[in-house]
């Protein structure tokens, strides 16, 4: 069995949440509280997908559903690091842009498609 990594990294003087491997539902919930932590801080949330092979639909709607509530609050959901093709694409079905970049590469800003509603 693979191993799934979902913690929390120390990164230029803050915190982003690692996720990688293979993510399926056992992991959602870890995810979903980890983002319920980082929500509560008054800030954006980084995540960094780079390690990530693939993640299915649970851990896909538990990641659109923090970009919407941090959205609601004027704060976004920032993707790092560059998905692979199969994160991207779950991210892109579930209407999160981890390609739309703020200037620096790889650092996506983790706003939801206007496209996909």
């Amino acid at each position: 069995m693979e191993t799934q990594i979902v913690e929390w990294k120390e990164k230029d003087g803050g915190k982003i949440l690692v996720l990688g491997g293979r993510l399926t539902i056992q992991d959602a919930v870890r995810m979903r509280e980890l983002l319920i932590e980082a929500a509560s801080s008054g800030s954006d949330v980084s995540i960094d997908l780079s390690g990530g092979e693939s993640l299915d639909v649970a851990c896909a709607q538990v990641l659109a559903s923090a970009a919407k509530s941090l959205e609601g609050r004027g704060r976004k959901l920032c993707v790092t690091g560059d998905p692979s093709e199969g994160v991207a694409r779950c991210l892109s079905d579930m209407a999160i842009d981890p390609f739309h970049t703020s200037g620096t590469g790889g650092e996506g800003n983790g706003q939801t498609n206007p496209e996909r509603g």
